[in-house]
């Protein structure tokens, strides 16, 4: 799985921070790299919340 970004109009690759890939654009948006190679649901769904939460008490 890639993860792209803008960079001054550039495509460029994110490496997954820690294995979870972490969307600049949407807050909370953390997908687990090994999960959705795996078809692991749960554990995507978890990290997903995690960011969710984490984006809410921030923001």
């Amino acid at each position: 799985m890639f993860w792209w970004g803008l960079d001054n109009g550039v495509h460029v690759d994110l490496p997954p921070a820690d294995g979870i890939f972490k969307s600049g654009l949407f807050p909370g948006l953390w997908l687990d790299q090994s999960a959705i190679h795996s078809g692991d649901g749960k554990a995507l769904l978890k990290v997903l919340a995690e960011g969710i939460r984490q984006a809410r008490d921030v923001g």
